[in-house]
C-alpha cells in the first residue's frame, strides 16, 4: 500500500514484521520479516511498481528473527547494505539464537 509519495507499507504475514519501503530510485526497506513468505513479498512489491533490486539498504529496527530473517534472502538475490544499531550488530552477526528468537519461530539464521 502505498503511505505517501515514495512510502510504502506492506503487511506482515502471520508472524512477519511489516515491511516499509521508502524511495524512488534508489529504495530503503525497513525490517524485512521472517524469510518464509519472500514470494508475498516479492509480489506486493511488484504490484506496486518497486523492484527488489534497487533495494540499496535494509534498516532493522531491531534483531529479533520475524524483523530480520528475510536477510538471508535479500543478501543472497541482492547484497543491500544493512543497518542496524550497534548495540545489536554482534548478536545479528553471531546469528545468536536466543537475541534472535529462532527457537520461538523455527528460524535459522546465516
Amino acid at each position: 500500500m502505498k503511505v505517501l509519495d515514495y512510502i510504502y507499507f506492506i503487511e506482515g504475514v502471520l508472524y512477519d514484521s511489516n515491511c516499509y519501503i521508502i524511495g524512488e530510485d534508489e529504495l530503503i526497506m525497513v525490517d524485512c520479516g521472517t524469510g518464509f513468505h519472500m514470494d508475498y513479498i516479492y509480489n506486493k512489491m511488484e504490484k506496486l511498481g518497486l523492484n527488489p533490486n534497487r533495494i540499496v539498504n535494509i534498516i532493522l529496527s531491531h534483531v529479533h528473527f520475524d524483523h530480520c530473517g528475510g536477510l538471508n534472502s535479500f543478501l543472497n538475490d541482492y547484497n543491500p547494505e544493512i543497518s542496524v544499531c550497534e548495540e545489536e550488530a554482534p548478536f545479528l552477526e553471531a546469528a545468536d539464537r536466543r537475541m534472535l528468537l529462532l527457537d520461538m519461530f523455527g528460524g535459522s539464521f546465516k
